[in-house]
């Protein structure tokens, strides 16, 4: 019972520790090391990697030693007017991404997992100064908890296709990568219908960790279409 008890109150707060790291990981300009509130029982850390891509890392108290590398779905890098089908009234924003949503997030530090995401340097088609903001970020990581044994990399859209590029550029690096491609919703009059929808299946690199991907719009509403174990 305290056990769940204990892992409940990771759940609970973790939306407003997400808050919390957009706060934290305000520097735009690169710092050496990241800077930590130090919170029990999720620790938000923030900082800049060298080309000054903010970054935001979350680490729960009973941090298991495997993190997930986040990489965000493409926005662009012009602001968009309103009215414009899907990124009507977008402004363009680096605010990092650990993950795709609270939900998500709060299961995974609930489960004892780490999570870190980068706002990238630019908007647009980053994939080339994303893999080595990448690259840099877990190193960051790993330097700052120590206790790091395994890193998987995942991402959506965009961050689908620079998580494979990490897999296949650095496999030394990550345990397992899952690059997964929501599609946007279908505009039907001036309503947003969700696409029923296949996750790529993972790339386990080496065979260590097991991440399952659920498909299907009510599974991506329920859980952001991600569910993981060791």
């Amino acid at each position: 019972m305290r056990n769940f008890k204990f892992k409940r109150s990771l759940t609970l707060v973790a939306g407003a520790a997400l808050a919390a790291s957009l706060l934290v990981a305000a520097p735009t300009v690169a710092s050496a090391n990241p800077v930590c509130d130090g919170k029990f029982p999720v620790q938000t850390c923030g900082g800049a990697t060298s080309d000054g891509a903010p970054y935001a890392m979350m680490v729960p108290a009973n941090f298991n030693g495997t993190v997930y590398l986040y990489s965000h779905g493409y926005r662009p890098n012009i602001a968009i007017p309103a009215g414009i089908p899907v990124y009507g009234g977008y402004t363009v924003t680096n605010t990092p991404q650990p993950g795709p949503n609270a939900t998500v997030i709060g299961a995974l530090l609930a489960k004892g997992y780490g999570v870190v995401g980068s706002g990238f340097a630019r908007q647009g088609w980053n994939a080339d100064s994303a893999i080595k903001t990448n690259v840099e970020l877990v190193g960051a990581f790993k330097k700052q908890f120590t206790k790091t044994t395994k890193v998987i990399a995942w991402g959506e859209s965009l961050g689908g296709f620079i998580t494979q590029s990490l897999a296949e550029k650095h496999p030394d690096l990550f345990s397992a990568a899952a690059p997964a491609e929501y599609p946007p919703p279908l505009i039907v009059g001036s309503k947003k219908v969700l696409i029923p929808q296949s996750a790529s299946p993972a790339i386990v690199i080496s065979g260590v960790i097991s991440l399952a991907i659920h498909s299907g719009a009510a599974a991506l509403n329920r859980s952001g279409c991600f569910s993981a174990s060791d």
